[in-house]
């Protein structure tokens, strides 16, 4: 019973440590005035070190039920994927209009999330990107719409929460299961003896 319960304690320490170490997931939401959201998961590859940002650098492949709203229309986004998947270097949209490198740096200095470039979206037609930085210092959206070459912009407050965060609640589960079994094992040989 006890090299059990030693290894079963070992499993629960792997799988509570581990996962935060090496989250793949973010969730994040963006808010701005006039009514403007979005919010969604993303999904991507940890490329290394960022000095400059303080972060880890995540290139961005995916998003997961991604939504937007920017006052007017509301729908479903679609990450626009950066095609230098090894260092997510700048890339210009097919349109010429927005240069994005889908790079996340989730614990930036400064609460910096993203970069100059950020994040592009397919969005109801249109292009949506989602950035950090300027001067002065701005979080901020912009929409291109191809078809009828309109533009939308403003400021806002982008957010982000690591994701691995059902790892973590089953590891800690497993710590708590160990230490009922614990004080069970000793309620009972305080009771035989």
């Amino acid at each position: 019973m006890k090299k059990s319960l030693f290894a079963f304690l070992a499993l629960a320490a792997a799988l509570a440590i581990a996962p935060a170490a090496k989250a793949d997931s973010f969730d994040f939401v963006f808010t701005a005035p006039g009514g403007v959201y979005g919010s969604g998961t993303l999904v991507g590859t940890d490329l290394g070190y960022n000095v400059s940002l303080a972060s880890d650098e995540w290139l961005i492949s995916s998003v997961i039920d991604g939504t937007f709203n920017d006052g007017t229309n509301s729908g479903s986004i679609s990450l626009i994927q950066n095609p230098d998947t090894i260092n997510g270097s700048p890339q210009s949209d097919p349109y010429s209009y927005f240069v994005y490198d889908d790079l996340l740096y989730p614990t930036g200095s400064g609460g910096q999330n993203l970069d100059y470039d950020g994040l592009l979206f397919n969005f109801d037609g249109m292009e949506l990107n989602l950035w950090e930085g300027s001067f002065p210092y701005t979080e901020g959206w912009a929409e291109y719409n191809p078809v009828t070459t309109d533009t939308n912009f403003g400021s806002g407050i982008f957010y982000i929460t690591p994701e691995p965060g059902s790892f973590l609640l089953l590891g800690t589960g497993l710590f708590a299961l160990a230490g009922l079994l614990l004080r069970r094992r000793a309620s009972a040989l305080v009771m035989n003896a």
